[in-house]
């Protein structure tokens, strides 16, 4: 939910229905998602390894973060152009449907 929250506050208080603030908006979700999500994973990494706070913070980070980070940047950008009407996603559509 905090990711659901941040994602909307960013957007609208840019105020400006751009590519580039829908983009923003999604990141801001992303991190809120990463806030909660990553010392979630460091709990289950703590108690399955027994290990320490900083070895199970680290262990989230590369395990929880890491691997999704970059395309978690792609769907925010590829979200953005669907919040925005979806005009990026229908013309390759169209193009795609001229190809056959």
């Amino acid at each position: 939910m905090l990711g659901a929250f941040l994602a909307g506050w960013v957007f609208e208080k840019l105020q400006s229905k751009t590519h580039f603030a829908a983009w923003a908006a999604g990141v801001a979700g992303i991190a809120g998602i990463y806030i909660v999500g990553a010392p979630w994973v460091g709990i289950w990494i703590g108690a399955a390894s027994g290990g320490s706070l900083k070895s199970t913070l680290h262990g989230a980070w590369f395990a929880g973060v890491v691997p999704f980070f970059g395309i978690d940047l792609i769907k925010a950008f590829a979200a953005s152009g669907i919040a925005l009407g979806g005009r990026f996603g229908c013309g390759l559509a169209a193009n795609f449907r001229r190809l056959f």
